[in-house]
């Protein structure tokens, strides 16, 4: 009889409690709690920010796991660049062909054939170069067949750079609470297509473009690209031409003719960064 009563009094309070509980989210905060907590203003899905400015999204080419593995051949790339250049011009020219790439690094720096060695295992291991093999002193000539898968070929046409681009930005992005997405492919509103390579949205609708672009014959499209950041409103501020190829004055030339900010592999996290108050 007492283990009945015992329990009844427990039964009793808690339901007291999950009336008191339910009282307290009825009357919802506090004016104090209000006032000394606003609430801040949550950043739009790029997708919605896009919207806003009646920019439809036709798909956004999420980095999946595979790509997500490549991360560390691609970061290589970005902190040994321009060293690592001559093997990416390599694969470029042989692409499409049956010859592979045959590099002679005789005439190459130690600090030179370091990186590049590095990323021809780097890519080896992660499956983008078949049949990879380096035949050191006195030969130091490096040997491996054109890539052929789809991830493989997009990896060394330019998608590392992007890649390394989103994941060196995506942290700072959640950090600072703003939405970040690469590879937007978008329609504008005079039915043009584009493709921004990142974008990333925040509180007020305020949108990012970063374009990444290798090699250094897009001058064509630098026209393309001013009127892409008034369609965007990101003016010059908030649009950004990273561009390995173009250091000093020609990159400067270029972002100025795009209405862009310049940056760099070495400055565009901290630039960004700075532009996500």
């Amino acid at each position: 009889m007492n283990d009945l009563n015992l329990f009844n009094d427990i039964a009793a309070t808690l339901r007291q409690l999950a009336d008191q509980l339910e009282q307290v989210a009825q009357a919802g905060p506090q004016r104090g709690a209000a006032a000394s907590s606003p609430k801040k203003s949550q950043p739009l899905s790029v997708e919605a920010a896009l919207a806003a400015r009646d920019v439809r999204t036709r798909s956004i080419a999420a980095v999946g796991r595979g790509e997500q593995a490549l991360f560390p051949v691609a970061m290589h790339i970005a902190s040994t660049y321009p060293r690592c250049a001559p093997l990416l011009a390599a694969i470029k020219r042989a692409q499409g062909t049956t010859r592979g790439v045959s590099l002679d690094l005789k005439k190459q720096s130690q600090a030179d054939v370091s990186a590049i060695t590095t990323l021809g295992t780097l890519a080896s291991r992660a499956q983008l170069l078949p049949d990879y093999k380096y035949r050191p002193s006195p030969t130091k000539v490096l040997t491996c067949s054109a890539p052929v898968t789809p991830l493989a070929i997009r990896f060394f046409t330019g998608g590392w750079l992007e890649l390394h681009a989103f994941a060196a930005l995506e942290g700072v992005a959640n950090d600072a609470g703003w939405r970040i997405e690469p590879r937007v492919n978008i329609t504008l509103p005079n039915e043009d297509q584009f493709e921004l390579d990142i974008a990333m949205a925040g509180p007020k609708g305020k949108l990012i473009w970063l374009e990444a672009k290798t090699g250094n014959n897009f001058a064509a499209l630098l026209p393309k690209y001013r009127s892409m950041t008034k369609v965007l409103g990101t003016g010059e501020s908030h649009a950004f031409l990273l561009a390995p190829e173009l250091t000093g004055s020609p990159l400067e030339v270029a972002a100025a003719s795009a209405g862009m900010t310049p940056v760099t592999l070495e400055d565009f996290v901290d630039v960004i960064s700075g532009r996500l108050g």
